[in-house]
């Protein structure tokens, strides 16, 4: 998502992140559905939509502001070496 290329998911990969199916990826659960979707991304339209939405959303959650918080609460628990 964050290299610009297009996604095609199952509903399992997904998990609780909050991507919306048609804005950041394609969501397909079916082989025809995978078919489906990889047809539909001849579109330069979609192409360009999905892979924009993806980077936006990629950046916003695993970006280094948003991480950076995170990772030092961790390591403020971690203990500390001596």
């Amino acid at each position: 998502m964050s290299r610009l290329f297009p996604v095609v998911i199952t509903s399992n990969c997904l998990g609780t992140y909050p991507l919306e199916n048609g804005k950041h990826i394609l969501l397909a659960d079916s082989i025809s559905e995978f078919v489906k979707s990889i047809l539909k991304l001849r579109s330069d339209d979609l192409r360009l939509r999905l892979s924009e939405g993806a980077y936006e959303f990629a950046v916003k959650e695993f970006g280094y502001d948003n991480l950076k918080p995170i990772l030092a609460e961790a390591l403020s628990r971690a203990p500390h070496p001596f």
